[in-house]
């Protein structure tokens, strides 16, 4: 499994195509494999639309490079609006959810 995420070192991350495509190769290379299980959206990225995102993934899905993908950080009407579009649009729906763990969020 591995992960793309909105941030990095010096912010120059974003959960944008072209940042997912970049990240996902960074990382089956540091992991030596050509694929992984599950994909996971670290968390939310206000400055790209969600279903640039989801589209993306699709592309990697449909490549053969995941199998599956999930939210990690996203707020659950984050999920079910992210599981929505994804039906609405055709694209594969995340299947595995890491929530947050905090009593105040």
């Amino acid at each position: 499994d591995t992960k793309v995420n909105p941030w990095g070192d010096s912010g120059e991350n974003s959960l944008n195509a072209e940042s997912i495509a970049s990240q996902f190769d960074e990382s089956i290379t540091k992991l030596g494999v050509g694929s992984v299980n599950v994909l996971y959206l670290h968390a939310p990225d206000t400055s790209t639309p969600i279903l640039e995102s989801l589209r993306a993934i699709n592309v990697l899905f449909q490549a053969g490079k995941i199998r599956a993908f999930g939210l990690s950080n996203y707020q659950a009407w984050e999920v079910a609006h992210i599981h929505a579009l994804c039906t609405q649009n055709g694209l594969l729906a995340p299947s595995i959810y890491q929530s947050m763990y905090n009593c105040i969020t």
